[in-house]
This record gives structure tokens, sequence and C-alpha cells, in this order.
């Protein structure tokens, strides 16, 4: 008897060594295998609709399986860091599963996000359609008029994309997309209208207001993007669905960008827009004197010409060369190129006084940039400084038509 115990222990441990199972926790040997992930993609996304499986990212073959609605961990993306945040694409995702192991997944970029709690009270400041989940492709007919809304949650989505779920006693829980939000909120500090050095007028976010909601944080405003806008930038949209997109970057007084806020509005190439803004702003902006539109689209695409650095300071520490400029209100927006003189990777810290024919001081604006410098001679450029940086400078005043800058290097740091 005791040795047929034995024979079937035998054979139950033989059998069990033969089987595989798909384990909730990821191996040693899985981990080392897994790419980091790119800069500010969520850990975890939720999916928002029955989604696909594959065993590689091709859609060409057939799906496995698939997913419906559900928070799933992320291991990696196709192609690492690029354009996963693009709202205008699709990103190739790899996701953990329980019973498959990592298998891939393909999202518009726009429903790339997280679900997260927001509890508060909106006061909607027009006719305001409803969605079944928070895409454009789901509204469903349903409306509300001017009234107070209690919030459930927030879909945040890297780019730019933002909606809100609320709850309805009448139609069950429902999604916001660009609501109007009355003011009366807990204003904090407005801002002058924020424009690009490209656009000017032609596109810009006007009536900001940064506001509180307990304590979190969020930007009010209204995206306007002008007809002319789609002609700027030397290409031809034709009359296709676009998404109107860019980061929305706040700056301190020494000239750094201290947040952005990524936003993403539907629309049709070759027409005028008007969209209301209300995005969450996940960092201190309280120092905050101006804020700009940077990463735009409709992009500029300028002519393919090399940096003119006809600017510098009187010990040669720097090179400048000023582009594009425009004025909004108090202060002006300005794109140049910027190159370091002394060797090694440094910080630089800079004001630029501009002055009129007259020697009239315009205004004023600081710069803090982090520029290489090259030890090799061949690899310096035309002027003979290092690599070459395009970047944007805010200063107060209007010095669009300067004829003098001088250059102060404040601090350059050690190498």
């Amino acid at each position: 008897m005791m040795k047929k115990v034995l024979l079937i222990l035998c054979i139950l441990l033989v059998g069990f060594s033969s089987l595989t199972f798909a384990s909730p926790w990821p191996s040693l040997a899985q981990k080392i295998n897994e790419a980091e992930l790119p800069q500010g993609m969520p850990e975890t996304i939720n999916l928002l609709d029955t989604t696909q499986l594959y065993p590689k990212p091709d859609s060409t073959i057939v799906s496995w399986d698939s997913l419906s609605p559900q928070k799933v961990e992320v291991v990696q993306t196709q192609f690492g860091d690029r354009d996963y945040a693009n709202p205008s694409g699709f990103t190739w995702i790899q996701i953990r599963t329980t019973w498959l192991g990592n298998r891939w997944i393909k999202l518009k970029n726009t429903q790339i996000g997280v679900i997260r709690p927001f509890r508060a009270d909106l006061n909607l400041a027009s006719d305001t359609p409803l969605y079944d989940r928070p895409s454009i492709e789901a509204a469903n007919g349903g409306g509300l008029s001017s009234q107070t809304v209690h919030t459930k949650a927030e879909f945040v989505s890297p780019s730019g994309f933002y909606a809100i779920q609320i709850e309805s006693s009448w139609l069950g829980d429902q999604w916001l997309i660009y609501p109007q939000i009355k003011n009366g909120l807990s204003g904090t500090k407005t801002l002058a209208d924020a424009i690009s050095p490209d656009y000017g007028d032609l596109m810009k976010i006007d009536h900001i207001h940064i506001t509180k909601l307990g304590e979190r944080t969020f930007v009010q405003g209204q995206l306007i993007l002008e007809k002319d806008a789609w002609l700027v930038g030397r290409i031809n949209h034709g009359l296709n669905d676009y998404i109107v997109s860019g980061k929305l970057s706040f700056w301190n007084e020494a000239g750094e960008v201290i947040a952005q806020t990524p936003y993403a509005v539907h629309t049709q190439a070759g027409q005028q827009m008007t969209a209301p803004l209300f995005l969450p702003v996940d960092k201190d902006v309280s120092s905050a004197v101006a804020a700009t539109l940077q990463d735009t689209f409709p992009f500029y695409f300028g002519l393919p010409i090399p940096p003119l650095l006809n600017l510098t300071d009187s010990e040669g520490k720097v090179l400048l060369g000023i582009l594009r400029k425009q004025k909004t209100e108090e202060y002006t927006v300005a794109r140049a190129w910027i190159s370091g003189m002394l060797p090694g990777s440094r910080d630089y810290r800079l004001t630029l006084t501009f002055y009129d024919d007259d020697n009239r001081k315009l205004g004023l604006a600081h710069v803090h940039q982090r520029l290489n410098h090259t030890l090799t001679p061949d690899q310096t450029n035309l002027e003979g400084g290092g690599e070459n940086y395009l970047i944007d400078i805010v200063g107060s005043g209007d010095w669009t038509n300067y004829h003098l800058v001088k250059i102060d290097v404040d601090q350059v740091s050690a190498e």
C-alpha cells in the first residue's frame, strides 16, 4: 500500500513540474529584460474601452485576447521616450497580465492616462455636452445647462487631454470634456495672455486664472486659434481634423520655467477656434510672473538657416542670437539661439537689457540656461562657441523693436 502511495505522489510531482503558471508578480529575469519607462509615463494606466492584446507590437497579426476597462501596469513602450505624449499619435504599450504574461496594446495617445479621485463642486457657465467615457468619440447626445455639478474623478493624460467625471442622479456617472467653468473659484493669481514667439495673438490662451479647489491647483483660461494661424507654419493642413496642442509654461522672475501644463483640444484645420480650458497644475506656481505657449501644434516650420549668434557680453563668455519676438501686455516673448564660450558644461545666468536708438531702456529679461562647450576645435560652431541651444526668453517691457542689447553674465557655475 505504501509503495502505491509513493508511486502516485511521484507521478503527481512529475506532472506538476511540467505545468507553467502565469504569475501576477514579475520574475527577476523579466525585470532585467524590461526597459525603463519613458519620463512622464504613468506606471499604471486606465483602459477606457475594450482593448485588444497582442504578443508583439504588430496590429496586422491576430489579437490573442482582450481586456475590459480596468487599471493595468505598464512595462514599457515600443520606442521609449519618443512621441507617447504627442496627442495626435498612437503608442504601442507593453502591459503586465496575470494569465498571459506581458502583452502589447495599441492606444491613442489621448487615451493614455490615469483616472484619479477628484471631489469638488463646479459651476458650469454654459450648456455642456456629456460623454460616456473620457473620449471625444463617446459623446452620448446628453447635456447639462448652467448649474453646479459634483465631481467624482478626473482623467489626466500626458498628452494634455483632460476630462472630469461628475455624479448624476438621473443619467449615472458622466464625463465632461472642455467644460466652461464660471468664475467665482478661489482665485490666487491672474497672468497676461500666454503666446508663443512664432504666432503672437494668432494663437494664445487668454483670461488666465490660477485657482484653488481645496488643496488642488488649476489653471483656467480660453484657448484661441485664429484662422490665419494655420498659414503661418508654411504647411497646408487641408480641412482635416487635428488636435491643437502645446504646453502652457509658467515663468518666474529669474527667467526659469517652474511648471508646464500640457493641453490638447480637437478641432478642424483651417478654422478659427475658441475653447475653454480648465487644467490641473501639479506644481507650485505661486512665483509665476508670466506664461507662454511652447511645443505648439500647429507648429512653426522656419527656414533651414544656420544660427546667427551676433550678440555677446563684454567678456565674450556667451553668444546670443534673437530670432522672433512678440509682445503680450507688459511682457515680450522671444525665441533665440544661445551658445557658451567657456569650456565644459556650465550653468549660465544672464541679464539682458534692451534699449531703443535713443539709448532709452525698453525692458529687461533674465536667462538661466545650462550650456555645453565641447573641447575639440572641430566640434565648435562657426563663432567658436559650444553647442547651439534654441531657447525662449521672457522679459518685462516692449522690446520688440529694440536697437541695442546689453548682456551681463551674472553667474557661471564651475565646470
